[in-house]
């Protein structure tokens, strides 16, 4: 009997993984036959100011300890996360901070800016700055 119900429950995940993996092709194949949303996010013209943002990005994921950056508008201020490496001492990412703070400067003068260092999934560092009115 035990038999029977190990051999049954063994022979349903089987077809169960066959189905969600014929699922998984058939999206992949679609999405690859239907180009038409790669190529009119490609043709979408960014800003002046999100070229100059995607850039300094750019040149910050290639800084020592740096993995990621990621900035998101809002009214008046400018939120960003700075993720650092897991082995980045803190002093040193509160420099970059600092760094990143003053990058942001250039190119949201009037408006509020706070970047949020992270390390390992945790806030380890503030830093703001105020616009000069």
């Amino acid at each position: 009997m035990k038999k029977e119900i190990v051999i049954l429950i063994s022979v349903l995940l089987f077809i169960i993984s066959g189905c969600t993996q014929n699922n998984a092709e058939q999206n992949r194949n679609t999405l690859e036959k239907n180009p038409v949303q790669q190529v009119t996010y490609k043709n979408k013209k960014l800003t002046e100011k999100q070229e100059e943002l995607i850039n300094l990005q750019k040149e910050w994921k290639i800084r020592k300890y740096v993995l990621n950056t990621r900035v998101v508008e809002h009214k008046k201020v400018v939120k960003a996360d700075l993720t650092v490496e897991n082995n980045t001492p803190t002093k040193s990412a509160k420099e970059l901070g600092k760094e990143y703070v003053e990058d942001l400067k250039q190119a949201y003068e009037d408006k509020k800016i706070e970047v949020q260092v992270i390390r390992k999934g945790k806030i380890i560092a503030t830093v703001k700055r105020q616009p000069i009115f």
